[in-house]
Protein backbone atom coordinates (compact mmCIF):
# COMPACT_ATOMS: atom_id res chain seq x y z
CA UNK A 1 0.00 0.00 0.00
CA UNK A 2 0.87 3.33 -0.86
CA UNK A 3 0.43 6.31 1.00
CA UNK A 4 0.69 10.01 0.71
CA UNK A 5 4.13 10.03 2.71
CA UNK A 6 5.36 7.76 0.75
CA UNK A 7 5.15 10.16 -2.61
CA UNK A 8 6.25 12.88 -0.51
CA UNK A 9 9.29 10.62 0.30
CA UNK A 10 10.12 9.73 -3.13
CA UNK A 11 9.47 13.39 -4.74
CA UNK A 12 12.19 14.86 -1.75
CA UNK A 13 14.78 11.98 -2.67
CA UNK A 14 14.54 12.75 -6.45
CA UNK A 15 14.80 16.67 -5.70
CA UNK A 16 18.14 15.68 -3.27
CA UNK A 17 19.51 13.08 -6.80
CA UNK A 18 18.89 16.08 -9.04
CA UNK A 19 21.18 18.89 -6.40
CA UNK A 20 24.15 15.94 -5.42
CA UNK A 21 24.02 15.36 -9.79
CA UNK A 22 24.43 18.97 -9.99
CA UNK A 23 27.32 19.14 -7.75
CA UNK A 24 29.24 16.45 -8.68
CA UNK A 25 28.75 17.93 -12.35
CA UNK A 26 30.27 20.97 -11.43
CA UNK A 27 32.85 19.20 -9.30
CA UNK A 28 35.82 19.37 -11.94
CA UNK A 29 34.59 23.12 -12.78
CA UNK A 30 35.42 24.52 -8.60
CA UNK A 31 38.47 21.48 -8.81
CA UNK A 32 40.32 23.96 -10.82
CA UNK A 33 40.08 26.72 -8.98
CA UNK A 34 40.34 25.45 -6.06
CA UNK A 35 40.97 22.14 -5.00
CA UNK A 36 39.49 22.48 -1.64
CA UNK A 37 36.16 23.76 -3.25
CA UNK A 38 36.46 20.98 -5.86
CA UNK A 39 36.00 18.52 -3.10
CA UNK A 40 33.87 19.79 -1.26
CA UNK A 41 31.77 19.91 -4.08
CA UNK A 42 32.30 16.11 -4.78
CA UNK A 43 31.29 14.87 -0.96
CA UNK A 44 27.85 17.03 -1.05
CA UNK A 45 26.83 15.67 -4.28
CA UNK A 46 27.65 12.27 -3.33
CA UNK A 47 26.12 12.59 0.40
CA UNK A 48 22.82 13.90 -1.25
CA UNK A 49 22.50 11.28 -3.70
CA UNK A 50 23.17 8.78 -1.01
CA UNK A 51 20.63 10.58 1.06
CA UNK A 52 18.05 10.14 -1.64
CA UNK A 53 18.86 6.27 -2.64
CA UNK A 54 18.35 5.50 1.40
CA UNK A 55 15.23 7.55 1.75
CA UNK A 56 13.48 5.72 -1.26
CA UNK A 57 14.09 2.66 1.20
CA UNK A 58 12.96 3.59 4.35
CA UNK A 59 12.47 6.85 6.53
CA UNK A 60 13.49 7.51 9.98
CA UNK A 61 13.86 10.40 12.25
CA UNK A 62 18.02 10.63 11.90
CA UNK A 63 18.03 10.41 8.38
CA UNK A 64 15.40 12.97 8.31
CA UNK A 65 17.42 15.77 10.40
CA UNK A 66 20.39 14.81 8.59
CA UNK A 67 18.30 15.97 5.33
CA UNK A 68 17.31 18.85 6.95
CA UNK A 69 21.04 19.59 8.23
CA UNK A 70 22.91 19.28 5.44
CA UNK A 71 20.23 21.27 2.80
CA UNK A 72 20.37 24.28 5.25
CA UNK A 73 24.30 24.16 5.56
CA UNK A 74 24.37 24.13 1.37
CA UNK A 75 21.86 26.72 1.27
CA UNK A 76 23.60 28.55 4.16
CA UNK A 77 26.77 28.49 2.58
CA UNK A 78 25.70 29.59 -1.02
CA UNK A 79 24.37 32.94 0.63
CA UNK A 80 27.50 33.38 2.10
CA UNK A 81 29.60 33.03 -1.01
CA UNK A 82 27.07 35.58 -2.97
CA UNK A 83 27.07 38.50 -0.19
CA UNK A 84 29.73 38.40 1.71
CA UNK A 85 32.29 35.60 -0.40
CA UNK A 86 33.63 32.33 1.49
CA UNK A 87 36.26 33.48 3.97
CA UNK A 88 39.11 31.06 2.76
CA UNK A 89 40.20 30.51 -0.61
CA UNK A 90 41.73 32.28 -3.54
CA UNK A 91 38.67 34.81 -3.76
CA UNK A 92 38.12 34.98 -0.45
CA UNK A 93 36.03 37.54 0.59
CA UNK A 94 34.77 38.07 -2.89
CA UNK A 95 30.94 37.42 -3.47
CA UNK A 96 30.01 35.63 -6.10
CA UNK A 97 27.26 35.89 -9.10
CA UNK A 98 24.44 33.42 -9.27
CA UNK A 99 24.08 31.27 -12.64
CA UNK A 100 21.22 28.92 -13.36
CA UNK A 101 23.00 25.75 -11.96
CA UNK A 102 23.43 26.94 -8.49
CA UNK A 103 19.68 28.53 -8.41
CA UNK A 104 18.31 25.22 -9.63
CA UNK A 105 20.32 23.46 -6.84
CA UNK A 106 19.24 25.67 -4.19
CA UNK A 107 15.56 25.70 -5.21
CA UNK A 108 16.07 21.78 -5.16
CA UNK A 109 18.15 21.76 -1.97
CA UNK A 110 15.06 24.03 0.01
CA UNK A 111 12.45 21.42 -1.04
CA UNK A 112 14.67 18.96 -0.02
CA UNK A 113 15.00 21.15 3.44
CA UNK A 114 11.43 21.98 3.74
CA UNK A 115 10.15 18.65 3.01
CA UNK A 116 11.85 17.21 5.88
CA UNK A 117 11.41 19.20 8.41
CA UNK A 118 7.64 18.58 7.56
CA UNK A 119 7.99 15.43 7.86
CA UNK A 120 10.51 15.06 10.47
CA UNK A 121 7.94 17.29 12.48
CA UNK A 122 4.59 15.51 11.50
CA UNK A 123 5.73 11.37 11.94
CA UNK A 124 2.14 10.80 12.06
CA UNK A 125 1.24 12.64 9.06
CA UNK A 126 0.15 11.46 5.33
CA UNK A 127 -0.42 7.81 6.11
CA UNK A 128 -3.87 7.04 4.40
CA UNK A 129 -3.35 5.17 1.58
CA UNK A 130 -2.92 7.08 -1.81
CA UNK A 131 -4.16 6.05 -5.04
CA UNK A 132 -1.59 4.30 -7.45
CA UNK A 133 -2.40 6.29 -10.39
CA UNK A 134 -2.16 9.87 -8.74
CA UNK A 135 1.37 8.93 -7.06
CA UNK A 136 2.59 7.86 -10.41
CA UNK A 137 1.37 11.23 -11.82
CA UNK A 138 2.88 13.23 -9.34
CA UNK A 139 6.14 11.37 -8.78
CA UNK A 140 6.43 11.06 -12.80
CA UNK A 141 5.85 14.96 -13.41
CA UNK A 142 8.52 15.61 -10.42
CA UNK A 143 10.85 13.06 -12.03
CA UNK A 144 10.56 15.00 -15.32
CA UNK A 145 11.14 18.18 -13.53
CA UNK A 146 13.74 17.57 -11.72
CA UNK A 147 15.31 16.19 -14.81
CA UNK A 148 14.76 18.29 -17.11
CA UNK A 149 15.88 21.33 -14.63
CA UNK A 150 19.13 19.40 -13.55
CA UNK A 151 20.07 19.04 -17.33
CA UNK A 152 19.86 22.53 -17.85
CA UNK A 153 22.11 23.17 -14.69
CA UNK A 154 24.74 20.92 -15.65
CA UNK A 155 24.54 22.00 -19.28
CA UNK A 156 25.02 26.18 -17.62
CA UNK A 157 28.06 27.37 -16.10
CA UNK A 158 28.39 27.76 -12.64
CA UNK A 159 28.71 31.24 -12.52
CA UNK A 160 27.26 33.78 -15.19
CA UNK A 161 29.23 36.87 -13.99
CA UNK A 162 27.30 38.72 -16.04
CA UNK A 163 28.75 42.21 -17.02
CA UNK A 164 30.77 41.58 -13.73
CA UNK A 165 34.50 42.94 -13.61
CA UNK A 166 37.19 41.10 -12.57
CA UNK A 167 39.22 43.00 -10.00
CA UNK A 168 41.03 46.32 -10.70
CA UNK A 169 44.49 44.12 -9.15
CA UNK A 170 45.58 41.25 -7.29
CA UNK A 171 44.54 40.77 -3.69
CA UNK A 172 47.48 38.77 -2.01
CA UNK A 173 45.63 36.44 0.26
CA UNK A 174 49.50 34.84 1.32
CA UNK A 175 48.39 31.16 0.86
CA UNK A 176 49.44 28.98 -2.37
CA UNK A 177 46.83 25.94 -1.74
CA UNK A 178 48.13 23.95 -5.22
CA UNK A 179 51.98 24.69 -4.06
CA UNK A 180 53.12 26.42 -7.30
CA UNK A 181 55.41 29.30 -5.63
CA UNK A 182 52.19 31.39 -6.75
CA UNK A 183 49.97 32.95 -4.22
CA UNK A 184 46.93 32.44 -4.74
CA UNK A 185 45.24 35.79 -5.13
CA UNK A 186 47.55 36.57 -7.99
CA UNK A 187 46.20 33.29 -9.45
CA UNK A 188 42.57 34.30 -9.29
CA UNK A 189 43.43 37.51 -10.89
CA UNK A 190 45.41 36.61 -13.78
CA UNK A 191 43.37 33.41 -14.25
CA UNK A 192 39.98 35.58 -14.30
CA UNK A 193 41.91 37.96 -17.24
CA UNK A 194 43.32 35.22 -19.45
CA UNK A 195 39.60 33.21 -18.93
CA UNK A 196 37.24 35.62 -20.06
CA UNK A 197 39.84 37.04 -22.29
CA UNK A 198 39.44 33.66 -24.36
CA UNK A 199 35.72 32.97 -23.57
CA UNK A 200 34.69 36.72 -25.21
CA UNK A 201 32.84 37.38 -21.96
CA UNK A 202 31.31 40.64 -22.78
CA UNK A 203 31.10 42.92 -19.70
CA UNK A 204 34.41 41.79 -18.35
CA UNK A 205 37.44 44.15 -17.64
CA UNK A 206 40.33 44.46 -15.87
CA UNK A 207 39.05 48.18 -14.99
Amino acid sequence: MTTRRDAVRQALALSSVGAGAIHVALGPEHMSEWAVLGIGFYVSGFLQLAWGARLVMTESRRLMAFGVFQSVLYVGVWLMSRTTGLPLGPQQWQAESSGRADLICIALESVVALGALYLLRKPAAGHAPAGRLAVRGVLSAVALTVLATTGVAVAAPSHEHSGRPCPLKAVLTGTDNNHNGADDGNEAYFGCLLRHEHDHHKGYSAS
